[in-house]
């Protein structure tokens, strides 16, 4: 079982390596309604056009990413500094979700080997699929802290 406190480390090592250099390739332009609803909440204060062109009041998203993400928008001041803020965001939910996984592992599963394939295989998750158009990883982060939580009670 000791190996598996060598493979999680370099497994982990290795996929942010892979991750980190394609972070640079993700774009918020076209095709990321929640970015283009939040620069248009922060740049106008309305709820619309999330497809990059003056479309008008939508209910195409929910509105609780959107609002964040005008938020994070307008305390950073610039394009650059805003990819940087929601890039560091998600990570972080990221780093959360592998926690609360290995909890989860933990809480379901008696063996060792099932909590750490767990934590592999969540540390191996491809991260720049999610940063930062969309709220999945911090959905899934809350879902595991309510189970966690729920399950205490």
């Amino acid at each position: 079982m000791r190996i598996w406190y060598i493979l999680v480390p370099i497994a982990a090592f290795i996929s942010l390596t892979i991750q980190a250099k394609f972070i640079p390739l993700v774009g918020m332009a076209r095709g990321f309604e929640s970015i283009s609803i939040a620069k248009n909440l922060a740049a106008n204060g309305t709820f619309a056009s999330p497809f990059d062109e003056p479309t008008g009041p939508t209910a195409h998203l929910a509105p609780l990413w959107p609002f964040a993400l005008a938020g994070i928008y307008r305390a950073a001041g610039n394009e650059q500094s805003f990819r940087v803020a929601t890039l560091s965001l998600t990570v972080l939910f990221h780093v959360l979700n592998v926690l609360l996984m290995f909890l989860l592992a933990r809480a379901l599963f008696q063996d060792s080997l099932s909590q750490y394939c767990t934590l592999a295989l969540t540390l191996t998750v491809p991260l720049y699929q999610l940063i930062p158009a969309e709220d999945a990883i911090y959905v899934s982060a809350g879902a595991l802290a309510f189970w966690l939580l729920a399950r205490r009670r």
